[in-house]
C-alpha cells in the first residue's frame, strides 16, 4: 500500500482498467444510461443498480439526487473493489457554477477513496452524462 492515491484517466474502457476503483455518471433518477455506466453494469452485474439505490436510501437521500451526490458501492462481480457513483447534471464548462461543482466531486471523491485505502482510481472524460 502506497502513501499516494493514483488518479488514472481512460479515454478506452474505463472497465479494462486496472485500478482499485473507477467513477460512474449516473443521473439524478439513478439511471445507469450513459455509454459508460452499461459496461459497468455489463461487468458489474444489475445488482450494481440495485446496491446505488439501497446505498442512497441508508443516505435518506431520496428518489431524487442532487447535483453534486456521490454514492459508493462494491464492485459488484467486476474486479473493482469500489465504484463511485457521482450525479454531475448538466455540463457546462462555461459555467463557474459546474466548474466548482466538479471541484467538489473530486475533493468528496478522493477523500472517500483516501479513507478506504485504495491506491487507484479510473475515470473517464467521456462519463459526463448520467442519461
Amino acid at each position: 500500500s502506497s502513501d499516494f492515491l493514483e488518479v488514472e484517466v481512460h479515454n478506452d474502457d474505463i472497465t479494462n482498467a486496472k485500478v482499485d476503483a473507477i467513477i460512474n455518471s449516473i443521473s439524478k433518477t439513478f439511471k445507469f444510461s450513459g455509454e459508460i455506466a452499461k459496461k459497468i453494469i455489463k461487468k458489474s452485474g444489475k445488482g450494481i443498480q440495485h446496491e446505488c439505490i439501497g446505498e442512497a436510501q441508508k443516505m435518506n437521500l431520496g428518489n431524487t439526487l442532487a447535483e453534486g451526490t456521490i454514492i459508493c458501492t462494491s464492485g459488484g462481480e467486476s474486479k473493482f473493489s469500489n465504484i463511485f457513483h457521482i450525479v454531475l447534471g448538466t455540463f457546462d464548462k462555461r459555467n463557474q457554477h459546474t466548474e466548482k461543482l466538479i471541484e467538489s466531486i473530486v475533493f468528496k471523491v478522493l477523500t472517500e477513496a483516501n479513507s478506504k485505502y485504495l491506491s487507484s482510481i479510473g475515470l473517464s472524460p467521456r462519463g459526463r452524462r448520467g442519461g
